[in-house]
Protein backbone atom coordinates (compact mmCIF):
# COMPACT_ATOMS: atom_id res chain seq x y z
CA UNK A 1 0.00 0.00 0.00
CA UNK A 2 2.86 2.37 0.87
CA UNK A 3 4.47 1.74 -2.53
CA UNK A 4 1.22 2.50 -4.33
CA UNK A 5 0.81 5.75 -2.36
CA UNK A 6 4.35 6.81 -3.30
CA UNK A 7 3.62 5.91 -6.90
CA UNK A 8 0.52 8.11 -6.94
CA UNK A 9 2.50 10.99 -5.41
CA UNK A 10 5.12 10.65 -8.14
CA UNK A 11 2.38 10.61 -10.78
CA UNK A 12 0.83 13.82 -9.50
CA UNK A 13 4.19 15.57 -9.27
CA UNK A 14 5.15 14.41 -12.74
CA UNK A 15 1.98 15.69 -14.39
CA UNK A 16 2.57 19.21 -13.11
CA UNK A 17 5.83 19.47 -15.05
CA UNK A 18 4.57 18.45 -18.49
CA UNK A 19 6.09 19.89 -21.64
CA UNK A 20 3.42 20.43 -24.33
CA UNK A 21 5.20 18.31 -26.92
CA UNK A 22 5.86 15.27 -24.67
CA UNK A 23 3.60 12.24 -24.37
CA UNK A 24 5.48 9.55 -22.56
CA UNK A 25 6.13 7.80 -19.28
CA UNK A 26 9.51 7.87 -17.55
CA UNK A 27 10.28 4.79 -15.47
CA UNK A 28 12.94 5.40 -12.84
CA UNK A 29 14.22 2.01 -11.71
CA UNK A 30 15.45 1.18 -8.21
CA UNK A 31 18.94 0.44 -9.58
CA UNK A 32 19.22 3.97 -11.03
CA UNK A 33 18.41 3.09 -14.64
CA UNK A 34 15.81 5.14 -16.47
CA UNK A 35 13.45 4.01 -19.24
CA UNK A 36 11.35 6.32 -21.40
CA UNK A 37 8.26 4.86 -23.09
CA UNK A 38 6.41 6.82 -25.75
CA UNK A 39 2.61 6.71 -25.66
CA UNK A 40 2.65 6.33 -29.44
CA UNK A 41 3.37 2.59 -29.03
CA UNK A 42 1.64 2.03 -25.68
CA UNK A 43 -1.91 0.68 -25.51
CA UNK A 44 -2.45 0.58 -21.74
CA UNK A 45 -0.76 0.32 -18.37
CA UNK A 46 -2.28 -1.81 -15.63
CA UNK A 47 -1.30 -2.37 -12.04
CA UNK A 48 -1.78 -6.03 -11.13
CA UNK A 49 -0.80 -6.97 -7.59
CA UNK A 50 2.89 -6.14 -7.22
CA UNK A 51 3.44 -5.76 -10.98
CA UNK A 52 3.08 -3.02 -13.58
CA UNK A 53 1.98 -4.42 -16.94
CA UNK A 54 2.66 -2.48 -20.15
CA UNK A 55 0.53 -3.55 -23.13
CA UNK A 56 1.74 -2.30 -26.50
CA UNK A 57 -0.22 -1.70 -29.71
CA UNK A 58 1.66 -4.52 -31.45
CA UNK A 59 0.16 -6.88 -28.79
CA UNK A 60 3.47 -7.39 -26.95
CA UNK A 61 3.54 -7.13 -23.16
CA UNK A 62 6.24 -6.24 -20.67
CA UNK A 63 6.00 -6.66 -16.92
CA UNK A 64 8.03 -4.90 -14.23
CA UNK A 65 7.89 -5.80 -10.55
CA UNK A 66 6.71 -2.90 -8.39
CA UNK A 67 9.77 -3.16 -6.10
CA UNK A 68 12.01 -2.61 -9.16
CA UNK A 69 10.38 0.78 -9.82
CA UNK A 70 11.39 3.87 -7.88
CA UNK A 71 8.93 6.12 -9.74
CA UNK A 72 6.73 6.47 -12.80
CA UNK A 73 6.35 9.96 -14.25
CA UNK A 74 3.55 10.44 -16.76
CA UNK A 75 4.19 13.31 -19.16
CA UNK A 76 0.79 13.99 -20.63
CA UNK A 77 -0.47 17.28 -22.04
CA UNK A 78 -3.64 18.18 -20.20
CA UNK A 79 -5.45 19.32 -23.33
CA UNK A 80 -5.15 23.02 -22.74
CA UNK A 81 -4.43 24.74 -26.01
CA UNK A 82 -1.79 27.43 -26.05
CA UNK A 83 -3.29 30.88 -26.24
CA UNK A 84 -3.42 31.85 -29.92
CA UNK A 85 -4.08 35.47 -28.98
CA UNK A 86 -1.64 36.33 -26.19
CA UNK A 87 -2.40 40.04 -26.55
CA UNK A 88 -6.14 39.33 -26.56
CA UNK A 89 -7.53 40.18 -23.13
CA UNK A 90 -11.03 41.35 -23.93
CA UNK A 91 -12.75 42.76 -20.88
CA UNK A 92 -16.00 44.58 -20.19
CA UNK A 93 -16.57 46.52 -17.00
CA UNK A 94 -18.48 47.08 -14.89
CA UNK A 95 -19.88 43.62 -15.25
CA UNK A 96 -22.73 43.34 -14.27
CA UNK A 97 -23.56 46.62 -16.00
CA UNK A 98 -26.50 48.93 -15.49
CA UNK A 99 -26.37 51.70 -18.13
CA UNK A 100 -22.89 51.76 -19.68
CA UNK A 101 -20.02 49.35 -20.15
CA UNK A 102 -16.38 50.03 -21.00
CA UNK A 103 -14.61 47.58 -23.30
CA UNK A 104 -10.84 47.08 -23.22
CA UNK A 105 -8.47 44.66 -24.94
CA UNK A 106 -10.12 44.68 -28.34
CA UNK A 107 -7.88 42.81 -30.83
CA UNK A 108 -6.39 44.98 -33.56
CA UNK A 109 -8.23 44.66 -36.84
CA UNK A 110 -11.59 44.12 -35.16
CA UNK A 111 -14.27 46.10 -36.97
CA UNK A 112 -17.53 45.11 -35.29
CA UNK A 113 -18.46 44.37 -31.73
CA UNK A 114 -21.71 42.46 -31.46
CA UNK A 115 -23.87 41.73 -28.44
CA UNK A 116 -25.93 38.54 -28.60
CA UNK A 117 -28.70 37.27 -26.35
CA UNK A 118 -28.54 33.77 -24.86
CA UNK A 119 -30.79 32.58 -27.68
CA UNK A 120 -28.17 33.77 -30.21
CA UNK A 121 -30.11 36.80 -31.48
CA UNK A 122 -28.03 39.86 -32.35
CA UNK A 123 -29.31 42.63 -30.07
CA UNK A 124 -26.70 45.35 -30.62
CA UNK A 125 -23.78 46.03 -32.95
CA UNK A 126 -21.21 48.83 -32.84
CA UNK A 127 -18.06 49.65 -34.77
CA UNK A 128 -14.94 49.04 -32.71
CA UNK A 129 -13.71 52.62 -33.15
CA UNK A 130 -16.94 53.72 -31.40
CA UNK A 131 -16.11 51.92 -28.13
CA UNK A 132 -13.39 54.32 -27.03
CA UNK A 133 -16.28 55.96 -25.21
CA UNK A 134 -18.67 54.07 -22.90
CA UNK A 135 -21.01 51.65 -24.66
CA UNK A 136 -24.62 52.38 -23.76
CA UNK A 137 -26.44 49.20 -22.69
CA UNK A 138 -29.36 50.91 -20.94
CA UNK A 139 -31.66 49.81 -23.78
CA UNK A 140 -30.95 46.11 -23.12
CA UNK A 141 -33.24 44.07 -20.87
CA UNK A 142 -31.78 42.58 -17.70
CA UNK A 143 -30.10 39.27 -18.45
CA UNK A 144 -27.01 37.53 -19.75
CA UNK A 145 -25.47 38.46 -23.09
CA UNK A 146 -22.36 37.58 -25.07
CA UNK A 147 -20.09 40.31 -26.35
CA UNK A 148 -18.34 39.10 -29.51
CA UNK A 149 -15.41 40.65 -31.37
CA UNK A 150 -15.04 37.92 -34.00
CA UNK A 151 -11.92 36.63 -32.22
CA UNK A 152 -13.60 35.82 -28.94
CA UNK A 153 -16.58 36.12 -26.64
CA UNK A 154 -17.07 37.32 -23.11
CA UNK A 155 -20.14 37.13 -20.96
CA UNK A 156 -21.87 40.41 -20.17
CA UNK A 157 -24.49 40.63 -17.45
CA UNK A 158 -27.02 43.45 -17.63
CA UNK A 159 -28.70 44.43 -14.34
Amino acid sequence: MKKKLLLVMFLVCGISQVKPESRNVDINHSDGDKTNLSFDNLDKITFAGDMVVFNYLDKTVSVIQMDEIRSLVFNIPLGVEQNRYPEFTLNAWPNPAKDVVYITGIPSGTTDINIYSLSGALVKSVKSHDVTKPLNVADLSSGIYFLNTGDGNIKLIKD
